[in-house]
C-alpha cells in the first residue's frame, strides 16, 4: 500500500489497515460497522452500495478499547452453570 493520507481505501482495506496501525490480533469487518456505528463515525466518501475511508481519517480514530470485549465465546457462555436452554420438545 502506497502511505499517501489522501488515498482511498474500501471498507475491508481500511478494515485490514486499522488492524495493523491498532497491532489487534483479529479485527474484521462487522467489528468496524459496530465501532462506527458506536462513535457515530461517517465514511469520507458514501456510495449506495460501499464507503471509502481516507488513511489521514482512519488515523484520526482513536483504538478501541480491548478490555470491554465480551467474555468468552458463545459456546463457553451457554455452557455456564446460570444458563438455562428451553426445550419444546
Amino acid at each position: 500500500m502506497n502511505e499517501n493520507p489522501d488515498d482511498l481505501l474500501t471498507t475491508q482495506q481500511a478494515v485490514e489497515y486499522l488492524k495493523k496501525r491498532w497491532g489487534l490480533k483479529s479485527y474484521n469487518v462487522n467489528s468496524f460497522r459496530q465501532y462506527r456505528y458506536r462513535r457515530k463515525i461517517k465514511p469520507s466518501i458514501e456510495m449506495p452500495n460501499a464507503s471509502m475511508w481516507r488513511r489521514r481519517d482512519l488515523d484520526q480514530m482513536p483504538r478501541p478499547d480491548v478490555t470491554k470485549r465480551s467474555r468468552g465465546d458463545l459456546e463457553d457462555r451457554l455452557d455456564s452453570p446460570g444458563n438455562y436452554m428451553l426445550s419444546y420438545a
